[in-house]
């Protein structure tokens, strides 16, 4: 980049799921990543979609078609 030095702080950080808008590109650099990142620790598995009634009738249209033997 021409040996331009620009400086890095934490108002420039942009977090996991950060959307830039109004730009026509980015530099950036990695921080810090992996799964022991306080950000990642955080995250959770999102809820199942599925009802309790809809989980049971799956499981019982199943024991129908496959009978365990």
């Amino acid at each position: 980049m021409n040996q331009q030095k620009i400086p890095v702080n934490i108002k420039a950080l942009g977090l996991r799921g950060t959307t830039l808008k109004n730009t026509e590109h980015a530099l950036g650099i990695v921080i810090y990543t992996g799964h022991s990142t306080k950000i990642m620790k955080n995250a959770k598995n999102p809820p199942s979609k599925m009802s309790g009634v809809l989980k049971k009738m799956n499981q019982i249209l199943y024991s129908v078609r496959h009978p365990r033997i």
